[in-house]
């Protein structure tokens, strides 16, 4: 995780660690390794995986309640 957020843009390192085991391995790591300003590149992460996790939840449950079949996936992940 802490070589991925020096890699990789927030948003997938926050949906990486949104997984509690490896959330939980790579603060550990990371602040090891990195310090504070690295964990809170990660905090950030976390949180913005969050609201794209709810945008594509929010935008399917919409999808279904307006019974767009098929469509609701796609809907969702342009979201």
């Amino acid at each position: 995780m802490t070589e991925l957020s020096r890699h990789s843009g927030p948003q997938l390192c926050g949906l990486i660690a949104a997984i509690p085991v490896v959330g939980m391995f790579a603060l550990h790591a990371g602040y090891r390794q990195g310090g504070a300003s690295l964990m809170l590149r990660v905090l950030g992460g976390y949180l913005d995986g969050m609201a794209a996790k709810a945008a594509f939840l929010g935008a399917l449950a919409l999808a279904w309640a307006l019974d767009a079949g098929t469509w609701a996936w796609p809907i969702a992940l342009a979201a």
